[in-house]
């Protein structure tokens, strides 16, 4: 795992990296770390302890246990043993794997003493897949040591079996028989359901975030750095609240477990803290710093807008402005109306004059005199015909000429502003 992370690390430095010295970790923020001098990258914690458990002794009765459904049932195997269930935790075992503890009285019958590994097999399966038993160390105990210390006959004993879990879902099947398995197997089913991760992960820690630092030995990553090679997206950690979740470097994904100060991925543990926005993982030479990810909130449809009306003092002509125009002044006693656009600048202008004092004709020919090299178009904007001279000469100029229901004129003139910039604002033009 670790010469994995290592080796997809040195791939993002490819691009641009530079050596970032950084102190250990202080032994006072975080429980020391200790690795053996030929292995790379970071060991595990030397001490996990639970500091509000002084003496768990086989089985750790302080914390909830579960698989309610089973609880206090007997198992008795044959005239040497007798097994009653009391509980099960979902634990990380040495390895950082989920594991499954169980525990049961053994009450030992017969004639001589004995342990419970030489009185009885037990398996254990998901599904249609064997468990493997495995080591877990809590406070300094191995609880599974239980199963080989003698009981004498009319005695019980406290016993843990530990297994390693293909998933968190799937129901669990015990198996008991006689140490010859000689007997019809007896079958226990843990619902793990009711059973308690108990990772002690504390709340408010779950969810997704993302990698803006990564620090190995001396080769690191800044969150730029992470973005440039491609890995800024696909490097993460996604909390679960029951203590579970994933690890993503560069796309490969590891299942995590977390407690309240432990970080297990895969055979390494490191030790993580939180404040509330960054999630850094420490451990022996390694550094990891994630922030908090939160969903962008989706941007609002934008509505159609509908602007304000406004009229020339005759009443002749009315506008709606569509958005981004707006009426800057009024001039010639309210007969003008000159429009400006937030984006185009105090040079550009829209100016529509209702004078009311000259016929189509007339204005037409004093167009024509000031644009002398045009010549009339006719153009239809909405439901308005004008009669249009346009030049771009000295830049983009127009000048439309539209008869009234007196059968004056009205004028609008384009200054500088090209045709499609105001086809939507001539199209809600109305010419009464």
């Amino acid at each position: 795992m670790k010469k994995l992370l290592a080796f997809l690390l040195a791939l993002c430095l490819l691009l641009s990296l530079c050596a970032c010295g950084k102190k250990a970790p202080d032994p006072e923020v975080g429980p020391a770390t200790e690795t053996e001098e030929d292995i790379d990258g970071p060991g595990g914690l030397e001490d996990v302890s639970d500091p509000f458990v002084e003496d768990m002794g086989a089985y750790p009765g302080e914390l909830p246990i579960g698989g309610e459904t089973a609880s206090g049932q007997i198992i008795e195997v044959g005239e040497e043993a007798t097994l009653e269930y009391i509980g099960s935790k979902i634990v990380a075992n040495d390895y950082g794997d989920p594991t499954l503890a169980s525990w049961f009285n053994f009450y030992k019958t017969g004639d001589y003493e004995d342990c419970a590994a030489y009185c009885l097999t037990v398996y254990a399966r998901q599904g249609e897949e064997d468990l493997w038993t495995t080591s877990y160390t809590y406070n300094g105990v191995e609880p599974d040591e239980s199963l080989y210390e003698e009981v004498f006959p009319g005695d019980s004993l406290e016993v843990c079996y530990v297994y390693e879990l293909e998933n968190l879902v799937d129901p669990v099947t015990f198996t008991f028989n006689d140490i010859w398995e000689e007997l019809e197997p007896i079958e226990l089913v843990i619902d793990l359901a009711e059973v308690e991760k108990c990772l002690d992960a504390p709340e408010g820690i779950s969810g997704l975030f993302k990698a803006t630092y990564l620090m190995e030995g001396d080769k690191t990553a800044s969150y730029e750095e992470l973005v440039e090679s491609g890995m800024a997206e696909n490097t993460y950690v996604d909390l679960y609240e029951d203590g579970t979740g994933i690890f993503c470097f560069n796309g490969y994904e590891y299942d995590i477990i977390y407690d309240a100060e432990n970080f297990y991925i895969e055979d390494d543990v490191y030790y993580y803290t939180y404040d509330g926005e960054y999630f850094t993982i420490e451990g022996e030479d390694v550094y990891y710093e994630y922030i908090r990810y939160e969903e962008p909130e989706e941007e609002p449809e934008e509505e159609d807008f509908v602007g304000e009306t406004v009229t020339t003092k005759e009443g002749y002509v009315s506008i709606t402005l569509q958005k981004g125009w707006y009426v800057d002044e009024e001039t010639d006693h309210g007969y003008t109306l000159v429009l400006y656009h937030e984006d185009l600048g105090p040079a550009k202008w829209v100016k529509i004059s209702d004078p009311q004092l000259t016929t189509l004709e007339k204005e037409l020919e004093y167009t024509q005199l000031s644009m002398a090299s045009a010549e009339y178009q006719e153009v239809t904007f909405g439901d308005n015909t004008y009669q249009m001279l346009y030049s771009d000469t000295y830049g983009p100029q127009a000048y439309m000429v539209a008869e009234t229901s007196t059968g004056k004129a009205i004028v609008i003139e384009v200054r500088s502003v090209p045709l499609e910039d105001v086809m939507d604002m001539l199209e809600s033009i109305v010419i009464h």
